[in-house]
């Protein structure tokens, strides 16, 4: 008698990008997180955050905008057909906006901003009187480097917005 062994390993799918473990995002902004797999597909996906409901159904998914000082946990369990794997816990954190003040001195323009707020980067836009605010914001050079910017007057530039953005 002849007997032959065939030996199956199921595929339970292994995650590739896993959540980062913290997250800071400046207070009434979302944040998407994404996750990516490897195994036999297809894959169901399901999101939990602070409490144990289902938030979403896809390997992407946008949290809700929160308050400052205000933090919560997410991750998310992926199966398919062999199985299922649970990513890690990331906590979304959402952080207060930094106010900028101002003085003029010597013909320049000095801004600041609380010497805490790393991350943050200062941005300018410049458009004519009339126009408002677009969407050209550019970033100010040497700006993530300080919380203080001594900027030059040039009266040829019109109207001068400024910005911290995260």
């Amino acid at each position: 008698m002849y007997v032959d062994y065939v030996r199956y390993y199921a595929a339970v799918p292994q995650i590739v990008q896993n959540l980062p473990a913290q997250v800071h995002v400046p207070a009434g902004n979302t944040y998407t997180y994404s996750v990516s797999v490897t195994g036999p597909a297809p894959y169901s996906y399901n999101w939990f955050g602070p409490i144990h409901v289902v938030l979403g159904t896809n390997s992407t998914y946008t949290a809700p905008a929160g308050v400052a000082g205000t933090s919560r946990p997410y991750y998310v369990i992926i199966t398919n057909i062999y199985g299922a794997v649970t990513s890690s816990v990331s906590t979304l954190s959402f952080i207060p906006t930094p106010s900028i003040t101002n003085s003029y001195a010597s013909n320049a323009l000095i801004l600041d901003w609380p010497a805490d707020s790393t991350g943050w980067i200062l941005q300018a836009q410049t458009n004519w009187p009339g126009a408002g605010i677009g969407t050209n914001w550019a970033n100010v050079s040497g700006s993530t480097l300080t919380n203080t910017m001594l900027i030059p007057i040039n009266p040829t530039n019109g109207n001068v917005f400024y910005r911290l953005a995260y």
